[in-house]
């Protein structure tokens, strides 16, 4: 259980390959769009945390 717990913690960018190559964008520019995605997201939900 605990090679579970730790192996989850290092993130895979496979689930990257698809977008990439589907998409036609390049990965600098999908990163970008995950960090916008985290810095709207991670005030959202500490908010969220806070309410309930």
């Amino acid at each position: 259980m605990l090679f579970v717990a730790v192996h989850d913690i290092h993130p895979h960018p496979f689930w990257a390959l698809p977008i990439v190559s589907i998409g036609g964008v390049s990965v600098r520019e999908m990163m970008g769009y995950c960090l916008l995605a985290l810095l709207i997201a991670f005030p959202l939900f500490g908010l969220a945390l806070l309410v309930s």
